[in-house]
């Protein structure tokens, strides 16, 4: 369903809330995120134990062109999709 919603949307952002990669969407809507949005903001989320829930703002690339349902496509932004590193809260330190 995550997939099919992102396809049909027409709007220019995205805010994704959970883990990336995984949860309540499949590899297909990933990949769609990934090829028609890119990453412009996040923040960090507080955490249950071993999750990675994340807030992630995606923006379309490109601009609509109104006469037709196609996008026309600019190049990547540079912005890297920010991943989590190290323990996850609430982790046990050594």
């Amino acid at each position: 369903m995550a997939f099919d919603t992102l396809r049909e949307y027409v709007g220019q952002t995205v805010v994704y809330i959970g883990e990336w990669m995984m949860g309540c969407a499949d590899a297909r809507f990933f990949a769609l995120l990934r090829a028609d949005f890119d990453a412009v903001d996040g923040a960090e989320l507080p955490q249950w134990y071993m999750r990675d829930d994340r807030l992630l703002v995606f923006r379309r690339r490109g601009t609509r062109n109104h006469t037709s349902t196609r996008w026309e496509f600019t190049k990547p932004s540079p912005v890297p999709i920010p991943f989590r590193t190290g323990r996850p809260s609430g982790a046990a330190s050594n």
